[in-house]
């Protein structure tokens, strides 16, 4: 389940640096140094040299490139968020299994010996894969909320 969370974090952020490389870029650099590496020299500024330039990148002619890849980042993110709720569904269906199968032994050991009656454990059981069951419903409500929301 981390595996296929992590999976739509890194396409959800996808989104957000295809949306980015519509605006402008803009950088600083300089440089700073000495000519000389004489101790007498460090004073003196006709040793000294620096340089100083801003850059600019406008993507003026890059537009369908951009709005392509969006639409691909956004496409990955729905696929992502579809694969995480697959995943967390399964999980869900594992757990509720095995809670089942826990319930159907508890039974056939109640059958077998009925002098014991059912155990402290067992008793909820029934009401608990009930609840897991609610909950994956709940589940489904918010993963395909979410899934209308991310395609807009």
């Amino acid at each position: 389940m981390r595996s296929a969370e992590d999976s739509l974090h890194a396409a959800t952020a996808q989104v957000g640096v295809a949306v980015a490389s519509f605006f402008p870029d803009v950088s600083l650099s300089g440089t700073f140094g000495l000519r000389n590496t004489g101790t007498r020299y460090l004073l003196d500024w006709a040793s000294h040299f620096y340089t100083f330039g801003p850059k600019v990148s406008i993507p003026i002619f890059e537009g369908g490139a951009l709005v392509a890849s969006v639409k691909l980042s956004r496409a990955q993110e729905v696929e992502a968020a579809i694969n995480y709720r697959k995943t967390v569904l399964s999980a869900l269906q594992d757990v509720e299994d095995a809670l089942s199968a826990l319930q159907a032994d508890a039974r056939r050991r109640d059958a077998a010996h009925p002098e014991h009656g059912p155990g402290e454990a067992i008793q909820g059981l029934g009401r608990r894969v009930g609840e897991r069951s609610i909950q994956r419903s709940e589940l489904n409500c918010h993963c395909a909320t979410q899934c209308v929301y991310i395609a807009h």
